[in-house]
């Protein structure tokens, strides 16, 4: 359900009544509570947006089902689909399984609910990657695809520096996954001879990555400029870290 634009009474009303639920409050935005009665006749609360994206969303909370899976369950299903799983964890009310990527070996997390759904069999990053990207256009030439870094090079290039500084973040020690960048020292636009030089690399987490960024731009960056952020007295930079990147 998408629309743009504010909703009526009358459509929200129309919506509900579509899954078998009657509403009972005045519509007012996507995002506040309204209360209706479901189809299994209990009265509930909810918000348009939540309603609208909920798979039993015509049964009140108490009567949606709850599908429970033992751990033995999770790994079995994980093996059926050929992933490797590392680990299996509840964050809140969620399952969270951390596997291992079959394309770049980095480990990675998502709700085993969103597994289930088909979702996540490679790691975020390959998956946006080279031919499985929304963009990707295979009819362009090698030297716009260099230009904009489409090139498989690339892909290993950041793959060894992530396994070179062990998928941690080199500036704040950040090493939960699936939020790694690899940057390049000397800028991929202006010293092609070093793009894929392991040593005009370094892992940084995104949110260091914007920090830098956000102080040098996004043009004409160099192993100076990176070294002189690393001085700055509101980043928590290590001695160990500093004469590394010195190096």
């Amino acid at each position: 359900m998408k629309k743009i634009g504010r909703y009526t009474q009358e459509e929200v009303e129309a919506i509900f009544d579509k899954a078998g639920c009657k509403l009972l409050g005045e519509y007012i935005n996507v995002k506040t509570p309204i209360e209706y009665i479901a189809k299994c006749g209990h009265q509930a609360t909810t918000t348009l947006d939540v309603f609208s994206r909920a798979r039993f969303s015509h049964l009140c909370p108490a009567c949606s089902p709850k599908v429970s899976y033992t751990p033995e369950q999770v790994a079995m299903k994980v093996r059926s689909e050929g992933c490797e799983l590392l680990s299996l964890d509840k964050v809140g009310k969620y399952k969270v399984v951390t596997l291992r990527c079959k394309e770049c070996g980095e480990p990675y997390s998502l709700t085993f609910e969103k597994f289930c759904a088909g979702r996540g069999r490679i790691c975020s990053h390959c998956s946006r990657s080279g031919e499985r990207h929304f963009a990707y256009n295979p009819s362009i030439s090698d030297e716009q695809r260099t230009a904009r870094r489409d090139l498989s090079a690339n892909i290993k290039w950041r793959t060894a520096v992530y396994v070179r500084d062990g998928y941690t973040c080199q500036v704040c020690g950040d090493d939960t996954g699936g939020n790694l960048v690899a940057h390049h020292l000397y800028g991929y636009a202006d010293y092609p001879d070093k793009r894929f030089d392991t040593a005009n690399g370094v892992t940084l987490c995104e949110s260091c990555h914007k920090s830098f960024h956000h102080s040098y731009g996004y043009g004409h960056n160099t192993k100076e400029q990176f070294m002189e952020w690393l001085k700055q007295d509101n980043t928590e930079i290590t001695q160990e870290t500093k004469e590394s990147c010195a190096s």
